[in-house]
């Protein structure tokens, strides 16, 4: 009985302590609530309130250490107090959250962009184009002091610009590329070698090799590339610019691109091209031949479960981006090495015939883009804040902090970032499976490739189920491209209209004046984008030629457009 009463007062005593433990710590954080919420709602604080959707490890931490030093700074210069406050939302919700508080006109005053605004940035956000031909106020004292903001980034700012208006809006603060990781112990213990070679099919040996390794160890548990279908794309990464003459043939407009317009459509319909074409098929299967290192199922698994495979040792390889480099290098407890894709070169037995060279990744965006919203009641604070955090000395502290690519000239990445620095080098490449946006063609060819990398079907299987299902895909787009620059059309010739009204009555508007000068370079912009859309007739031409001709494939296609095409050549 003592004993039971014993036992009875320590879990009494126990529960004591934990109900006085849990109210010490609510306690504690209602008092914190309450002092932060004191000095935001204090009369001579300025709160800069931050959105974004980076939950990755140490980018939190990073972003608060450049806010700290921003209140300093900008305290000491101009005597007043301000106050960043950030809120990372799930990107799961983000476009949800951005588009309702937009409408609701409750956006806070800095927001990262990104999420397929669609057109809606000028209505929500403030145009920053005159301060970007500007040089950036904290870049003072550096070789960049006299530089136009826009000048100071490795891409020339062109991340910023909003396609709807060519303004810019915001500034981004990193990069990005993506680059494999591996285990280096399981590489040394496999194959007595401390990095992987270089090589394309070096590189598939290595994966055979290590997977009849771990056989013979009987180590079940050991693939040798953690994947899901994320990694299917990511790995895409590796391909060679074995598409590069084929885009070069059918690049009617000379502007450097095949797909994304009529390109595709025309090319295809007059039998310029097909999905048996050799170049496509070197295109396709450099991935294709490495997915059968895949875990088996590993289209069914997401992004985490893979990439928890590598962490936890289980796996000789994994393919990810910078963001991840971070999370990976603080969870894993084997040495990681860090490497760039292998590809094929002109000296493959199979597709050397075709590679022109690597793909470059000079066009590798800036990210991390920061916006000022239309309701933030201090716009100014908020573009000194964007102008300080990508200045050259707190972009380098930021990124080294974070673990990201830094975005600005002579910014010197952390170690850990030293392999994810773009490499320019290189030819450009596209997918020769869509016309526009993400439709159907786009599905008839995400299926046909997942069936190719699953190795349910051979390259000939995969080019088969292409040509069956392409003609009525490209038919829908075909129609919606139509619809859609026929509208384009009109809103263009609506907002060439403004514009010819504000250079001619701007001067009577008061403070409210457009600059003569901007409004002088957007009507010559409109006049001379304006024969893009009347691209229509240019393409229902080309089209009626394929159809007079008697081209198989576009008779093929014709025979699923219902829309009038007579109607919209008018």
């Amino acid at each position: 009985m003592a004993a039971e009463e014993s036992k009875k007062a320590s879990r009494s005593w126990s529960n004591y302590v934990a109900v006085m433990f849990l109210v010490v710590s609510f306690s504690v954080s209602l008092w914190r609530v309450y002092e932060v919420r004191q000095v935001e709602q204090a009369d001579d604080v300025a709160t800069i309130r931050v959105v974004h959707w980076q939950l990755e490890a140490g980018f939190r931490e990073a972003f608060d250490v450049i806010a700290h030093r921003f209140e300093k700074a900008y305290f000491a210069e101009t005597g007043e107090r301000v106050r960043i406050v950030q809120n990372a939302i799930s990107e799961r919700v983000y476009k949800q959250y951005v588009q309702t508080q937009g409408i609701g006109k409750t956006l806070p005053d800095l927001v990262q962009l990104g999420r397929d605004e669609l057109g809606s940035v000028p209505r929500f956000f403030i145009s920053n184009t005159e301060d970007v031909q500007k040089p950036n106020p904290y870049n003072k004292g550096t070789d960049l002091e006299d530089v136009p903001w826009m000048d100071t980034y490795l891409d020339g700012m062109l991340g910023s610009v909003d396609q709807t208006d060519l303004e810019y809006y915001g500034a981004s603060s990193s990069t990005y590329s993506i680059r494999m990781f591996y285990n280096a112990d399981l590489m040394r213990e496999a194959f007595d070698i401390d990095e992987p070679p270089g090589g394309y099919r070096d590189f598939l040996a290595l994966c055979a090799g290590f997977a009849e390794w771990a056989a013979s160890e009987h180590r079940d548990d050991l693939t040798p590339v953690a994947a899901s279908k994320y990694q299917a794309d990511v790995f895409r990464s590796m391909r060679a610019a074995t598409l590069f003459e084929l885009m070069l043939e059918n690049d009617r407009d000379f502007d450097g691109h095949f797909g994304a317009n009529d390109e595709v459509l025309l090319a295809y319909a007059g039998g310029d091209f097909d999905y048996h074409d050799p170049r496509i098929r070197a295109d396709e299967m450099t991935v294709a031949n490495l997915t059968q290192y895949f875990a088996p199922g590993f289209m069914a698994m997401d992004r985490m479960e893979a990439q928890f495979r590598f962490t936890q040792g289980k796996a000789l390889f994994c393919a990810s981006g910078s963001w991840d480099a971070m999370s990976f290098d603080s969870q894993v407890d084997f040495p990681m090495g860090i490497c760039d894709f292998p590809f094929p070169d002109r000296q493959d037995p199979e597709f050397g015939q075709y590679v022109r060279g690597r793909i470059s990744e000079a066009d590798s965006p800036a990210v991390f883009r920061l916006a000022v919203s239309k309701f933030s009641d201090h716009p100014d604070v908020a573009l000194r804040f964007l102008q300080f955090l990508t200045s050259r000395e707190n972009n380098q502290r930021f990124n080294q902090l974070s673990r990201w690519p830094p975005v600005i000239k002579g910014a010197k990445p952390h170690p850990l970032m030293e392999p994810f620095m773009r490499k320019p080098e290189g030819f450009w490449t596209a997918d020769v499976n869509r016309i526009i946006g993400a439709g159907p063609c786009t599905a008839a060819y995400t299926q046909a490739r997942w069936e190719l990398v699953e190795h349910k079907v051979d390259f000939d299987g995969f080019a088969d189920m292409l040509e069956r299902d392409m003609p009525r895909a490209m038919a829908q787009e075909f129609e919606r491209l139509l619809n859609n620059e026929w509208e384009e059309r009109l809103a263009q010739e609506m907002s060439l209209s403004h514009q010819l009204g504000s250079y001619s009555f701007g001067e009577t508007w008061g403070e409210a004046a457009p600059i003569p000068e901007r409004v002088q370079s957007k009507m010559v912009y409109l006049w001379e984008m304006r024969m893009r859309r009347y691209r229509n007739s240019y393409r229902l031409l080309e089209w009626q030629k394929l159809l007079d001709a008697d081209e198989p494939k576009a008779q093929e296609i014709q025979q699923y457009i219902k829309i009038d095409l007579e109607r919209k050549q008018s």
